[in-house]
């Protein structure tokens, strides 16, 4: 018989003796379907740097709005 070893924090007390296959075959599937759940996304750490200064962040907000009244992004036939 194999040996299985499962390492724990330590301030989680945890004993047991397994004897039957399949229970262990079921723990590792458990485990691997565990294991293969996707992280969460990184945060935005770009807009995080305006979160304190949201003065700033309206300023800069302002300029872009005055950049797109004078500066369309588009011009039309007439433009």
């Amino acid at each position: 018989m194999g040996t299985l070893v499962i390492r724990i924090p330590e301030d989680i007390n945890a004993e047991c003796e397994v004897f039957d296959s399949k229970i262990v075959k079921n723990l590792l599937k458990m485990l691997k379907l565990k294991s293969e759940i996707p992280k969460p996304a990184k945060k935005d750490t770009l807009a995080g740097m305006f979160a304190d200064d949201a003065e700033l962040m309206d300023q800069v907000v302002e300029w872009a709005m005055q950049a797109r009244e004078c500066d369309p992004l588009r011009y039309g036939e007439n433009g």
